[in-house]
């Protein structure tokens, strides 16, 4: 019965524990600033596909007309 009894309070223990950490949000923040980190890498390589011709060509100009 002492067994039962401790496997009971194992089991209780246990769902105890689980339901805390399904409770935590610290897990969302953690995705939430993932997803804010992909955005924004997302914007920079926008940005530079969409910009790196027009500042390589202006580099080209200027290095043309250096002597």
């Amino acid at each position: 019965m002492a067994e039962i009894s401790l496997l009971v309070e194992y089991v209780r223990h246990n769902v105890q524990h689980l339901r805390a950490r399904m409770a935590s949000d610290e897990g969302a923040s953690a995705v939430e600033y993932g997803l804010i980190v992909s955005l924004i890498a997302a914007a920079v390589v926008t940005l530079v596909a969409t910009l790196g011709g027009k500042v390589a060509k202006a580099f080209t100009t200027v290095n043309n007309v250096l002597p």
